[in-house]
C-alpha cells in the first residue's frame, strides 16, 4: 500500500515548519519543493531497497541453517566462485514496474546496482510482509522480489505459452512485443548446465508479452514469452 509518509517527512523538515513559520496556504505555495514532479524511477533507491531484501532473506537463511544439525553447504552466501568476481542478478518488481538489480559479490560482500547506479546510502526502509518501502528525497518506491510464474505442468505448452524447460539464465530475447512469428522459430536463448537451449515459438501469430529480460534468471516452468495465435 501506497502513503504519504515521505511527503510529510518533507514536509517536517522543512525550515519555516520546524520555525513554526507557516499557515494554512504553506503547502499549496511550496508544493513544487515538497513534492517535486518525479522524474523517473529512483534507481538508486530502488538499488537499496533490492540490497534490503537480499539482506533480509540471507537472514532468513542463516537463521534456519542455524537450526540445522548438519548445515547444507548449500546454504553458504559467500558468493565464492573459482574464477572472479560472482554476479547475479535479482527480478524486482518497484512501483509495479518489472526491473533488474546486478548483485556483484566481492569478499563476501555483495554490491546491488540498478542501471548502473549504486544503491543509495541517504535511504530509509520500512519492511513489509513481501516488500520493502524506500523513503527517499521526500519519495516513497515500493520495491519486492518479482515473482516469476509457478510451474503449471497441466498447461505446459498450451496455446502460445513459452516457458523455460529448466533453471537457467536469459542469454538473449530475439523477439519483442508486436513481432510476428512463426511456428518453430527462435525466440530467445537460455544457458543451463553449461549448455544453450533454444526457446522456439509452438505456434504462429504476435508476441504478445515478454516477461524476461537478457541477463535475468529463469526458474524451470516460468513464462519467457506469450505467442498470441494467428487468425486465418
Amino acid at each position: 500500500m501506497r502513503s504519504n509518509t515521505g511527503f510529510l517527512a518533507t514536509l517536517l523538515r522543512a525550515e519555516d515548519v520546524r520555525a513554526g513559520r507557516h499557515d494554512t496556504s504553506f503547502i499549496e505555495h511550496h508544493l513544487d519543493v515538497l513534492a517535486p514532479a518525479a522524474p523517473g524511477p529512483d534507481r538508486a533507491a530502488i538499488a537499496a531497497g533490492a540490497a534490503h531484501l537480499l539482506a533480509r532473506e540471507r537472514a532468513r537463511v542463516a537463521a534456519v541453517a542455524d537450526d540445522e544439525a548438519d548445515p547444507s553447504p548449500w546454504d553458504a552466501d559467500d558468493g565464492f566462485q573459482l574464477s572472479g568476481p560472482r554476479q547475479t542478478t535479482l527480478a524486482l518488481e518497484a512501483d509495479g514496474q518489472a526491473m533488474t538489480a546486478t548483485v556483484t559479490w566481492r569478499a563476501g560482500a555483495a554490491a546491488v546496482m540498478v542501471e548502473g547506479e549504486a544503491a543509495a546510502q541517504d535511504a530509509r526502509m520500512v519492511d513489509g510482509d513481501d516488500a520493502v518501502y524506500v523513503l527517499r528525497g521526500g519519495r516513497q518506491t515500493v520495491v519486492r522480489m518479482r515473482t516469476l510464474d509457478p510451474f503449471d505442468a497441466a498447461h505446459l505448452g498450451e496455446g502460445g505459452r513459452v516457458t523455460a524447460p529448466m533453471h537457467g539464465r536469459v542469454i538473449e530475447i530475439l523477439v519483442a512485443p508486436g513481432d510476428r512469428v512463426h511456428k518453430g522459430q527462435r525466440l530467445a536463448v537460455i544457458e543451463a548446465m553449461k549448455m544453450e537451449h533454444a526457446l522456439v515459438s509452438p505456434i504462429d501469430g504476435t508476441v504478445a508479452e515478454v516477461r524476461a529480460s537478457a541477463g535475468s534468471q529463469v526458474a524451470e516452468g516460468a513464462l519467457v514469452l506469450t505467442i498470441e495465435e494467428a487468425t486465418a
